[in-house]
């Protein structure tokens, strides 16, 4: 239902919203199903700020701001195209909309514009005001039910592994993103995460010469180059 659902919707009809919140590899594939797959040119994440302590706390409250600007699932500044987005769906140039882990409600796209949409697909793990409003919801698992990757505010890569197994028809969101690409495009084929993070760390030289195994339970430390290329995007 969602692949036939994305299939209706034309290119320039279409955009796409993801989470900060969501591993490196997630919001890689997010991105490729976004924009190379279905041609969306209006991408972005949801962006949480809060105060800084210069200790523990970043401003940037979201857990993966740098992985969503290294994959270019994220605008420059992050959140600067959700507008973009809202006006979109409002004069009906953007006639649907594939979210990632997000309440658009709650930034600026409303229960009014979500119901202006002929197709609504989301990515989500609990109820909430876009999940009610989506034709279709796919279900996807916390952070302690999946593996992954993360970059800090401090360009560590770091590493995520399950205390426990998804319940019910639960899956990673990368299974479902790559079950979305696979069936959109046959050529979009990643049966292992392994094989997500070595298409990332290919295309990406920030990660160059990484791998899951290598990243191991400290994580890595990019060079200063590298985490500045991250924080550009």
């Amino acid at each position: 239902q969602a692949v036939q659902a994305l299939q209706g919707a034309r290119a320039g009809d279409i955009a796409a919203v993801g989470s900060a919140r969501a591993t490196t590899e997630e919001l890689f594939l997010f991105n490729r199903l976004a924009r190379q797959v279905l041609g969306a040119s209006l991408v972005d994440c949801v962006p949480r700020q809060g105060e800084a302590d210069y200790l523990l706390l970043d401003a940037d409250r979201n857990p993966n701001g740098r992985g969503a600007s290294l994959t270019g699932a994220a605008a420059q500044p992050l959140g600067s195209q959700l507008g973009a987005i809202a006006g979109g769906v409002r004069e009906g140039r953007i006639k649907a909309l594939l979210v990632l882990g997000e309440d658009l409600t709650k930034c600026g796209i409303g229960p009014e514009l979500l119901a202006q949409l002929e197709v609504l697909v989301v990515i989500d793990i609990l109820p909430n005001a876009t999940v009610t409003a989506a034709q279709v919801v796919l279900p996807g698992v916390s952070f302690a039910e999946k593996r992954g990757s993360f970059i800090n505010a401090q360009g560590r890569v770091q590493r995520l592994n399950p205390a426990i197994q998804p319940l019910g028809e639960a899956r990673p969101e990368w299974q479902i993103l790559a079950a979305l690409l696979r069936s959109l495009d046959p050529a979009e084929d990643y049966s292992t995460l392994e094989g997500v993070f070595a298409q990332l760390a290919q295309e990406h030289p920030a990660l160059a010469g990484l791998s899951l195994s290598r990243i191991g339970d400290q994580g890595i430390q990019l060079n200063a180059e590298a985490v500045a290329s991250v924080a550009a995007g």
